[in-house]
């Protein structure tokens, strides 16, 4: 049967959930302690109806604790903000993606693309004022689900911070939907929303972080970088993702990997990132129509 979980517990024949009230709130719950017979012996119908009335009990809980504090506002930290905007992320990403899945072979899948086009194209243009209300309003109901109301504390870092994740988290999904419809692989483009997907959230021994995602976590790290200084980075990094893949499992790598990375360096030219000619090749096409020529074996 393995252990019943915290405050389930048998009466008798019966199953029976019970909760403490906590101090703080018993004036509003009106009682010290929670006891309701579940109606069942059977224990796994026991364990689901205790999933659900512990989860309506929480809820009961946290409305009592905003009546408490309904004169108080009620900070909001990062870390929280960060929590609560990847799980909103992950439920519209599931609901996204059954609605796309849904789309293929039908009429309307041009029309989705397009919608999704114009979509991404407003999330990444409006100006502040205009898309402001949008965000803040989804802030306004992801915080609700999580027992906060009106009197959440607006002007602190940890509300921006959510509602930044939200425009950011908005824009996530439109592109992993996109590229899904068209059929491409569907992967991490920011990185603050790795390793949320449709389905359950991995645990960290079963991750696998790539080198892609790897430099894209790097990239995103700090958000003063200008778009041409990333642009140097991913130059810099080009041998690395060429010569090893970019899908490839960090904790995979080893010392000889990198020297291959290294033996490709020196082989190129100088400037082999910069000529709009060399766009289209790859370094190791480059390096080896450089061959005898200057290399840029100094700078490794």
């Amino acid at each position: 049967m393995g252990k019943l979980p915290s405050g389930l517990s048998r009466r008798g024949n019966v199953y029976q959930i019970r909760r403490r009230v906590p101090d703080e709130i018993r004036s509003i719950i009106g009682k010290t302690e929670i006891i309701e017979s579940l109606g069942t012996g059977d224990v796994g119908i026991a364990r689901e109806l205790h999933a659900a009335r512990n989860a309506e009990i929480e809820k009961q809980f946290s409305k009592a604790r905003r009546e408490l504090h309904a004169d108080k506002l009620l900070p909001l930290t990062i870390e929280q903000a960060k929590a609560y905007a990847r799980q909103w992320f992950k439920n519209e990403y599931a609901r996204g993606h059954k609605e796309a899945s849904e789309a293929f072979g039908n009429a309307g899948l041009d029309d989705l693309v397009q919608n999704l086009d114009e979509e991404e194209s407003y999330i990444k243009t409006a100006s502040d004022p205009e898309i402001m209300p949008t965000l803040q309003q989804i802030a306004s109901k992801i915080l609700k689900e999580h027992g906060y109301s009106a009197n959440v504390d607006t002007s602190g870092a940890g509300y921006w911070e959510l509602v930044n994740l939200v425009r950011r988290g908005w824009l996530e999904e439109n592109r992993r939907l996109l590229r899904f419809l068209q059929g491409e692989p569907v992967g991490t483009i920011d990185c603050r929303f790795e390793n949320v997907t449709t389905d359950k959230e991995p645990s960290k021994d079963n991750i696998i972080v790539t080198l892609s995602a790897l430099v894209e976590e790097f990239l995103c790290n700090d958000e003063n970088r200008s778009e041409r200084t990333k642009m140097d980075f991913r130059a810099a990094f080009r041998p690395m993702l060429e010569v090893l893949g970019p899908d490839t499992d960090i904790k995979s790598l080893m010392p000889e990997d990198f020297a291959k990375v290294k033996a490709l360096i020196v082989r190129l030219p100088p400037n082999a990132f910069k000529a709009n000619k060399n766009q289209a090749k790859t370094l190791t096409q480059i390096s080896d129509e450089n061959a005898g020529g200057q290399v840029l074996s100094k700078t490794v």
